[in-house]
């Protein structure tokens, strides 16, 4: 489902690095971009398919927050034996314009309830621009005279 011209993103797990966009979205955007990532599947013997993922993050305001990867993509780069993981940009992320850090873990919690493996990246960090602000009141009010509008033109057509 990816566009051939989606860029995605390498991790190296050995240096712990992460190849990252030079921006991750627009200032207010709300799941507007899918960044992807891509590392190997196997790391030190580990299948980290089997592992939980987490994307965890500091906005530009400073505040923290995780995003829990939704699924691993297995198929996709299979003859390279690699891995495909998405983050939707959501907006706790591009709540304010400026740098975002961020790092990968990948990890595993036993029958106990503790942390039974942890694999983490290097913090990386990528940009959020600055967007024109404009009061969410203000867009659905227009967006209602806009849409008015366009069915007062839809009727007369019929």
């Amino acid at each position: 489902m990816l566009p051939k011209d989606e860029k995605i993103f390498e991790v190296n797990l050995n240096t712990r690095k992460i190849n990252v966009p030079k921006f991750l979205s627009v200032e207010k955007d709300h799941q507007a971009e899918t960044v992807y990532f891509k590392f190997d599947r196997y790391y030190d013997l580990i299948d980290l398919t089997n592992m939980g993922c987490v994307i965890e993050y500091i906005n530009a305001a400073g505040d923290s927050y995780i995003y829990p990867v939704p699924f691993y993509d297995k198929t996709t780069l299979l003859s390279e034996g690699k891995v495909l993981i998405p983050w939707c940009i959501q907006g706790p992320a591009t709540e304010k314009a400026g740098t975002v850090k961020f790092a990968i873990r990948f990890y595993s919690i036993n029958e106990y309830h503790k942390l039974s493996y942890s694999l983490r990246t290097l913090v990386a960090e990528s940009e959020v621009l600055k967007g024109q602000h404009t009061d969410d009141n203000q867009i659905s009010e227009r967006d209602i005279v806009l849409d008015n509008s366009l069915l007062e033109l839809i009727e007369e057509l019929q």
